[in-house]
């Protein structure tokens, strides 16, 4: 399956944390996370088939899954969900939807879609 976004689009829309040369399996990795919140609704109906503006939407939720998936993945299967040291504590805000680990910001760019409803 090809990518939902380009390695230039992650320049436009990432944070610039992934190496170069791990930007493309990133983004394909992110492309199915983003297949499996959207209910393979992209990969049926074929990303051109979609309106621009759902598009660039899933562009930018593609590279912001990326950096996600990319900056906390190592938390995912931790059984440690938070910690504190001394004044300093740290939780784990992530959510799983639909299996996949992500955040909000993916979530809400997906709903603008339209392509995550439960009832279409």
């Amino acid at each position: 399956m090809k990518a939902y976004a380009t390695p230039e689009d992650y320049k436009a829309y990432g944070s610039g944390a992934i190496n170069e040369e791990l930007i493309d399996k990133a983004l394909c990795n992110a492309s199915d996370d983003i297949d499996a919140l959207t209910f393979g609704r992209i990969h049926r109906t074929g990303f051109d088939g979609l309106q621009l503006s759902q598009q660039e939407l899933i562009r930018k939720a593609t590279c912001l899954q990326a950096d996600y998936v990319t900056t906390y993945g190592s938390f995912f299967n931790s059984p440690v969900q938070s910690y504190s040291i001394g004044k300093t504590s740290m939780t784990f805000n992530g959510k799983v939807v639909s299996g996949v680990h992500t955040d909000d910001s993916v979530i809400a760019l997906l709903d603008r879609t339209g392509l995550t409803c439960l009832v279409l």
